[in-house]
């Protein structure tokens, strides 16, 4: 059967077996082709891939770099590290978070208006890739920066709408913190006290460690301001004082300034000796210590002396 002739056209015929030959070479040759094709495309891709993952490592280098720039303080250092590593990023996510830590460092350093121009633009980015958890960073940022522009209406607003959209958990002093000092800056102490119970009935013991909670300390204080009574927001910012220092909250020019100014307000309502005495035993409380004191005192009824019943 081999041996016999295929006519292919007038005068040209070919055996069988040189025909089955050709044909399984030209399989053969299509298969080595097709792996060889494979081979290529795998080896580009890796090619690729090791040329994102240097790309990622000096990304990530330059944001580490600008993170111990904030916490060493050096803010301009910082923002340059932030903004290199923005323009590397090609996740909407990782650039969303970059520009989040940007706005942080710019309120830090006491550029606001840039400060919340890129919180805004991180929000829109967040809403885009309906990341929840980014949406809630940035709100919180934009209410911490309107904060420390005194603008306490516009930052409770952004608080609320925060509340709005995800109900405060327990595990979310912070949270709480920032809300209850955004209230009680804007004449709401109520609303102030609320999240301050919050944080005293439900948050436990060893969560109460974060940096924004300091500004649950600033909320008693200026809820001792609003109720006349400086002796409590003295404690409250000696308190304060002593809890940056000791869990190295990062310094913020915008909060420092209104801090300031809240420690000379309480100094002017306070004889020379008593602000003193309350400064160095406030320096002494925790914030539970605080807390505590605070919504007794503007809160929750107090016990009878006589039979501990509530009046």
């Amino acid at each position: 059967v081999l041996s016999q002739e295929i006519q292919l056209w007038q005068g040209v015929s070919i055996k069988v077996g040189y025909t089955l030959l050709i044909f399984f070479l030209a399989g053969g040759a299509t298969v080595l082709l097709a792996k060889l094709f494979e081979e290529f495309g795998f080896m580009i891709e890796r090619w690729r891939l090791r040329k994102a993952s240097r790309k990622m490592e000096e990304i990530e280098e330059e944001y580490s770099r600008g993170l111990v720039a904030v916490l060493e303080g050096r803010e301009e250092e910082a923002l340059g590290h932030f903004r290199e590593a923005m323009k590397g990023l090609r996740s909407a996510h990782l650039t969303a978070f970059a520009t989040i830590w940007a706005a942080s460092t710019l309120a830090r350093m006491g550029k606001s208006d840039e400060a919340i121009d890129l919180a805004e633009s991180a929000l829109d980015a967040f809403m885009e890739i309906a990341d929840t958890g980014g949406q809630e960073t940035a709100l919180q940022t934009m209410c911490s920066i309107q904060l420390g522009l005194g603008r306490a209406d516009v930052a409770l607003e952004s608080m609320e709408r925060r509340i709005e959209l995800w109900p405060f958990e327990a595990a979310d002093p912070g949270g709480h913190a920032i809300a209850a000092h955004a209230a009680a800056r804007a004449g709401r102490p109520a609303r102030s006290l609320e999240h301050l119970e919050l944080i005293t009935d439900e948050v436990p013991a060893d969560l109460l460690h974060e940096d924004s909670l300091d500004h649950a300390f600033l909320a008693a204080a200026h809820l001792g301001i609003a109720h006349e009574d400086p002796g409590i927001a003295a404690l409250a910012l000696a308190a304060e004082s002593t809890y940056r220092s000791t869990h190295q909250v990062l310094p913020d020019a915008l909060r420092d300034a209104n801090t300031a100014r809240a420690v000379e307000q309480v100094r002017d309502l306070l004889a020379f000796r008593d602000f003193e005495s309350a400064w160095e035993r406030g320096g002494e409380m925790t914030l539970e210590d605080i807390l505590e004191l605070t919504v007794t005192r503007f809160g929750r009824p107090r016990p009878s002396p006589l039979d501990g019943s509530e009046p």
